[in-house]
């Protein structure tokens, strides 16, 4: 991904607002390869990954897609301070309704979205980034 970012970097830097990258992607050929929404459950490399192409876009803003957690379990509220403090991720907090898919990878799309829960992840990004100052 980050010599993708790099090219985009170069190439069309004018052009772009921002880049995504999808954590969310919850089928299984996609999961299988540690790709999508399996990114979850190795926070080290999605930071590698974050990171590099926020140094490869330069002011361009990376923005995450994730899920609520991979199994049945919220897991999201650990990882999402990160996001925007230690990988410099954009509009977090701003945009985490739209970044923060309501459900688990497991319940696919069928089941309502987890708003109450989302809440909680707005509120932990909002307090690490307070802590910050």
């Amino acid at each position: 991904m980050v010599p993708t970012a790099e090219v985009l970097g170069r190439e069309f830097a004018s052009g772009i607002d921002f880049v995504g990258i999808n954590c969310g992607c919850p089928i299984d050929l996609v999961f299988k390869t540690g790709s999508g929404s399996a990114l979850r459950d190795t926070p080290a490399k999605l930071g590698r990954i974050v990171v590099g192409m926020n140094k490869a876009l330069g002011e361009i803003l990376v923005m995450v897609k994730l899920r609520t957690g991979v199994k049945e379990r919220n897991t999201a509220h650990k990882l999402m301070p990160w996001l925007s403090s230690e990988w410099g991720v954009g509009y977090i907090t701003a945009s985490l309704r739209r970044l923060l898919h309501g459900r688990t990878r497991q319940q696919h799309y069928p089941k309502l979205a987890d708003w109450g829960y989302i809440k909680e992840c707005v509120d932990a990004v909002r307090a690490r980034e307070a802590d910050q100052g």
